[in-house]
């Protein structure tokens, strides 16, 4: 049991010095968390992280919980259900976004990859920038996109939504974060994937995800101590 608490803890406390560090060393060879303070290593799965994003109303959330209960190689996790007010008042570099990646390497440390669905946490300047990519082996990004004219009318028929969320509720804003996803997916030098959404079917949709994260587990490393 003890291990066991140490493991799920030893992102931030070290156990050998009792030293807190947000952002520790990474060994990414062994793998381990390392103390910057006495150097004690300790060893942790470094599993990839599979990130979907997309404008609101694209359909994400749907698809998720479609894909619910059928992905078993993975953990599927929304990051709009990570969300508190509180977040909204954390400064960056270890904000809301970094809360829902440290979310997703202790998830790791089950032995199962995380499949992230988020807006923001589905865009590589948002993940390649963080200090927790470090704990992951490699990064997979798919981004569903959506006709403009539908998501803005989507968006239009939505009750509004909670004030602390209310960046969220342009429509504007979302239109062209749906622009920049197919921009990104049309640059060959970019890593984002995109999958078409509008005048498809949930079900569909949804085979198409599980199909990329099956791929995508298919050839990226699991880096697991020896």
């Amino acid at each position: 049991m003890c291990g066991h608490a140490d493991r799920a803890g030893m992102f931030r406390f070290c156990p050998e010095c009792g030293d807190y560090r947000r952002d520790k060393d990474v060994d990414p060879g062994a793998p381990a968390v390392v103390c910057p303070a006495c150097g004690h290593a300790e060893p942790f799965r470094r599993l990839p992280l599979l990130l979907v994003g997309g404008a609101s109303g694209v359909g994400k959330s749907t698809v998720r919980r479609e894909l619910l209960g059928d992905v078993d190689d993975a953990v599927l996790l929304d990051v709009d259900a990570m969300w508190e007010p509180v977040f909204g008042e954390i400064v960056e570099p270890f904000g809301y976004d970094g809360f829902a990646l440290r979310r997703c390497k202790q998830v790791a440390q089950n032995g199962r990859p995380p499949v992230l669905f988020g807006a923001e946490t589905g865009l590589p300047a948002t993940v390649e920038t963080s200090v927790e990519r470090r704990f992951f082996s490699a990064t997979r990004y798919l981004a569903l996109v959506a006709d403009d004219a539908v998501l803005a009318e989507r968006l239009r028929e939505r009750p509004n939504w909670p004030d602390e969320r209310g960046e969220w509720t342009a429509v504007d804003d979302q239109v062209a974060l749906n622009g920049c996803h197919r921009r990104l997916g049309a640059d060959p030098d970019s890593p984002v994937e995109t999958l078409a959404a509008t005048g498809r079917s949930v079900e569909d949709v949804a085979g198409e995800v599980a199909d990329w994260v099956a791929a995508s587990l298919a050839d990226a490393p699991f880096d697991v101590p020896g």
